[in-house]
């Protein structure tokens, strides 16, 4: 690449232009009476355009005279940028109504007409010097004086004047009222006469001359809004708080509150004994010196119990709250001396124990006293231990006495008898002595007696054997109690003939019968039965029975079974008479082949197969039919009697489409196979038999003509390609909808897949405050709690427009967004101010642009320069940030001044960097230089082992190319003999003449990669360079020694990219 001299200068010119567009200057107004605006300022956007364009290249043909190397147009694209105007809206800082701004970038009220003797103190309210007065301060008196000649005098109090015009009282600061007697309330009011409103909150009283607030005890703040934290108190919150283990200082003097269990002035001691709360100001109410918990007050009882440990433990148990068991031997005996220790549990042994548990005993168990040398009066046998201290017995569970001779009372039981039973009176006698368990009357049995004794049993326990042979007995006494028809001590006798029933009675069952059975059913004459309504004998014997009671099975039988229907057996004798297909005594025997009907008496007719031997009807194999079996079953069905049908089959004409026998389908129809077509084909096959395969890459395919359904997201006739973007579903045939903030649309389901830090239908919500990440599924996890996540990355920082740890400091000006890192680009204080939070420029009044850096244009003023000036008044000029005015006015073209300090501030600026590109500059292009001429140098001076291709372009005219590209318009057009003599010896230069080497080449456009497959094809022989004429090599040359592009490329397989140029 070769740089010209013009083209470098170009180059130049055009960096310093874009430095010199880079300056800014960041003054802005500060102070009070400042407002933001809106003004709409133009902007560009430098938008892609791909544009079609058509070329013209070369290929190999067949044509002699033009070189083999024909003419084709070919497309490609270009690519361009363009701006784009957009109308974006700034927010811009000027001074509010009524106050115009002075070149210090403060903002100062305005007094229309001037005041004369005194200041403008608001909007047209001007403050007076003494002895002066009236609107514009232009009238005087003397001190105390006003009215005409100043004859009057003064009421004011306060070091108050008096207008001298009309003898109203002009209020000090901090006075008010028609005479100034009324001090100005600090809380609500301030300034002179009062007028300015006091803005400081929680008690903040306003400083009477500058409106500055001084904060309470506790708060802090430029209006006393923040209330101090946990660790700090006092005025503007500057004093730490000291206190220790929780506690919590008063916002005020800060003194410690300390929590519940301590105390001391920073809470560093706990409570004494006996005390609780905060700052251990309760007293306990435990009493027997148990102690309470220091925090709660609550009592913690040791051998106590109660809500203040006023009741002493049970006996055996002791503890916390009593809530452990004494494990001394013998101390649940009520007598027993034995006890433990309340707090700790010890045992305390009666006299004659010893041991931890009180086990080991002193006598031995009949003996007692000091030497144990006396006998217990005791009934050992009903006695458990006598004491071997005073020989006292101590009875075992069930007896009493003082020798524990007696035994408890029958509704008493348990140890010395002290226990009632809890056995119901109605179903038992007594309970057991020992432990209490009832002992049931005769009949009952259970724990509590409540159930009756099992069938079989009687008695006391149900210990007793019932012998009743027809019929219960009594549960209490055994006496049994007979079953219908039964009678006797033990149910053991039928009753009479004639009688049945309880009690034997006697039966009436009509005149068909032969008397009753014990249990009342009557007895029938053969071939009758009794009524199971009247249990008379009116009902003749049901098919299949016969004789008396109808109780008797008749031999019949039809088809091999007993008879269920008609009168095949006589009722009195049961003789058979056989119904058709069956012969015999009992008709159990089948119709020999070829018989039929009524005890086998016909012969069939079917034509050599069976009939049916009851009805005579021919029982043809599959696949034939009518009355003698001769006529096979008709296309479409098969089996018996041709009843069944090929519904699945495939209909071929008139002929047969099922194997008559068999039902199986000679063809099924598409997507149908197996024996009946009852099988669908698998997914990957269609037609008929399943015998084609699908292709479909991405969906299914129709079983029947194998047409492709695609799946969601896919089209193509083979399913094979996506849908374009904006479209999903079936077919891509639903439009997706407008994905925003970098959302995708799913082509399978149309819903937006939304980039990490976003959600909503559209991805039109960022994360809610503490989510972050894809779908907003992952919580923040922020060191600190008043910093926030970035939704996207889950990076913690502050606030827009805050820093700080705590992220209490506003950012400074100049920067903005998150912990305030990223510097704002507005052209400087004086044109505007730049928002804290999205870094957007706030432009002034007289100043537009994206970054305030332009003026109003001419005739036009204000906020957005949307106002007109029209014409001024003469003297008069349109200033572009307030209108028309007159020069000698302060405001009246401070805009103007303010731009030129602006630019030239920002050329002064922007010098250094300037200078350093283009030093930067000069050293590239020296070192390009020394790299280029070196290389050359080096490329001389090697073998020359490879072909030179030389390319000519035929059309030397590059303006009327579509595009002007380096890699082609660089391409050096050398002289052919020149060209010979730079890259080879003599001799190579003669045996190439010899040969007649072409050294032009028709293909105006070479890409790089035919360059280098022309190098390294050639790279391949043997030094000298005799390969390069080599048929063998990769690089393709014709039998004349041109290059021939068309083997090349048919040897590499390459095809030209339509969009190589774009």
């Amino acid at each position: 690449m070769r740089w010209k001299t013009r083209d470098f200068v170009y180059f130049l010119l055009f960096l310093l232009s874009f430095c010199a567009a880079q300056g800014k200057d960041e003054d802005e107004l500060s102070g009070d009476h400042i407002c933001t605006v809106p003004q709409l300022v133009d902007t560009y956007e430098i938008q892609k355009v791909v544009r079609p364009v058509v070329f013209t290249d070369t290929e190999t043909c067949a044509d002699l005279s033009q070189g083999f190397r024909c003419k084709v147009e070919r497309k490609g694209t270009k690519v361009t940028y363009e701006k784009k105007l957009k109308k974006v809206e700034k927010y811009v800082k000027k001074c509010c109504e009524g106050y115009y701004e002075t070149k210090d970038k403060h903002c100062k009220p305005e007094c229309i007409p001037a005041c004369k003797k005194g200041h403008c103190a608001a909007p047209n309210v001007c403050e007076c010097d003494s002895g002066y007065g009236g609107k514009t301060c232009s009238a005087s008196c003397s001190f105390g004086k006003w009215g005409p000649s100043c004859r009057s005098d003064c009421k004011c109090e306060n070091g108050a004047s008096c207008d001298p015009e009309e003898g109203t009282c002009v209020c000090s600061v901090g006075w008010k009222g028609d005479l100034c007697s009324i001090p100005c309330n600090p809380t609500t009011e301030w300034g002179a006469a009062c007028k300015e409103k006091c803005l400081c909150q929680n008690g903040g009283k306003c400083d009477q001359n500058t409106g500055e607030c001084e904060c309470p005890q506790g708060f802090s703040g430029k209006f006393c809004l923040k209330q101090c934290d946990e660790e700090t108190f006092g005025k503007d919150c500057q004093f730490k708080c000291a206190c220790q283990n929780g506690g919590r200082c008063d916002k005020e003097n800060g003194v410690c509150i300390c929590a519940a269990g301590f105390t001391g002035p920073v809470c560093e001691e706990e409570c004494q004994e006996g005390f609780f709360g905060e700052n251990c100001t309760q007293k306990c109410t435990c009493l027997n010196k148990n102690k309470c918990d220091s925090k709660t007050g609550k009592c913690i009882c040791i051998g106590w119990q109660g809500k203040q440990c006023e009741n002493g433990c049970k006996r055996g148990y002791f503890g916390k709250e009593c809530s452990e068991k004494c494990k001394c031997a013998g101390i649940e005996k009520s007598d027993s001396k034995t006890a433990c220790d309340s707090l700790t549990g010890e045992c305390i042994c009666e006299g004659g124990f010893t041991g931890p548990g009180c086990n080991d005993r002193a006598c031995l168990a009949d003996m007692y006293g000091a030497k144990c040398d006396n006998q217990c009066t005791c009934n050992m046998e009903n006695t458990e231990s006598c004491t071997p201290d005073h020989g006292d017995c101590r009875c075992k569970a069930g007896f009493t006495g003082d020798s524990c001779e007696k035994r408890c009372d029958k509704m008493r039981w348990g140890i010395d008898c002290a226990n009632n039973c809890r056995c119901p009176f109605n179903v038992t006698s007594e309970c057991t002595a020992d432990q209490g368990k009832c002992v049931c009357l005769p009949g009952f049995t259970g724990e509590n007696c409540s159930q009756n004794c099992p069938n079989g049993k009687f008695g006391l326990d149900c210990a007793f054997s019932c012998h009743c042979q027809h019929g219960t007995c009594d549960p209490i006494d055994g006496k049994c109690l007979c079953e219908d028809g039964w009678h006797g001590a033990f149910c053991q006798y039928s009753c009479p003939a004639g009688t049945s029933g309880k009690g034997c009675q006697k039966c009436d069952c009509g005149g068909n019968s032969r008397g009753c059975k014990a249990d009342g059913k009557c007895l029938c004459k053969a071939g009758y039965q009794a009524s199971e309504s009247n249990n008379k004998c009116v009902l003749s014997c049901p098919v299949g029975l016969f004789g008396l009671d109808c109780r008797l099975k008749s031999m019949c039988k039809v088809e091999g079974k007993p008879t269920r229907r008609g009168a095949a057996a006589d009722l009195l004798t049961g003789d058979c008479s056989c119904s058709g297909g069956y012969k015999g005594e009992d008709c159990s025997t089948k119709c020999d082949a070829g018989k039929w009907g009524d005890s086998c008496q016909r012969d069939c007719d079917c034509g050599g197969y069976f009939c049916n031997q009851e009805t005579g009807q021919c029982a043809c194999p599959p696949g034939k039919r009518e009355a003698n079996c001769e006529q096979e079953c008709p296309p479409g069905r098969f089996g018996f009697d041709c009843e069944q049908e090929c519904t699945n089959c495939l209909v071929d004409g008139e002929s047969a489409n099922c194997d008559g026998k068999t039902g199986k389908c000679f063809k099924c129809p598409p997507s149908k196979f197996g024996h009946f077509c009852e099988e669908n084909c698998p997914k990957d096959r269609y037609g008929e038999n399943c015998e084609k395969i699908c292709d479909c890459s991405n969906g299914d395919c129709d079983p029947v003509s194998g047409e492709c359904h695609c799946k969601a997201g896919y089209k193509g006739e083979q399913c094979e390609k996506h849908c374009d973007d904006g479209w999903w579903g079936f077919e891509c045939s639903s439009k997706c909808p407008r994905c925003v903030n970098g959302g995708v649309c799913d082509a399978e389901n149309g819903q937006c897949i939304c980039r990490p830090g976003w959600q909503g239908r559209t991805c039109e919500r960022q994360c809610q405050p503490g989510f972050w990440g894809l779908d907003c599924a992952k919580n923040c996890t922020c060191a600190s709690e008043f910093k926030q996540c970035h939704p996207e990355t889950g990076e913690c920082a502050c606030p827009n427009g805050m820093k700080g740890d705590e992220c209490g400091e506003m950012c400074e000006d100049g920067y903005f967004g998150p912990d305030c890192i990223q510097k704002c680009k507005c052209q400087g204080l004086s044109s505007s101010s730049c928002n804290r939070f999205t870094g957007s420029c706030q432009c002034h009044a007289g100043f537009e642009g994206e970054f305030c850096h332009n003026l109003c244009p001419e005739g036009r003023f204000g906020l957005k320069c949307a106002k007109e000036c029209g014409k001024c008044p003469e003297g008069e000029r349109c200033d572009p940030a307030i209108g028309c005015c007159h020069p000698d006015q302060i405001s009246c073209g401070k805009a103007m001044e303010d731009y030129l300090v602006m630019t030239k501030a920002g050329r002064s600026s922007r010098w250094p960097v300037i200078l350093l590109i283009i030093a930067s500059l000069i050293v590239g292009s020296i070192l390009l230089f020394i790299i280029v001429h070196y290389r050359r140098k080096y490329m001389k001076e090697k073998v020359p082992d490879l072909p030179t291709v030389v390319y000519h372009p035929e059309n030397e005219n590059k303006d009327a190319n579509e595009f002007n590209n380096p890699l082609y318009s660089n391409v050096t057009v050398m002289d052919h003999q020149e060209q010979m003599r730079e890259n080879f010896p003599e001799d190579d230069i003669d045996q190439l003449k010899g040969r007649n080497i072409r050294g032009r080449a028709t293909n105006d456009y070479a890409t790089l990669d035919e360059f280098q497959r022309a190098g390294s094809s050639a790279s391949a022989g043997p030094p000298g360079g005799s390969s390069m004429y080599s048929p063998s090599s990769s690089t393709q040359y014709s039998s004349t020694g041109t290059w021939d592009a068309k083997k090349q490329n048919e040897a590499n397989q390459s095809k030209t990219n339509e969009n190589f140029y774009s």
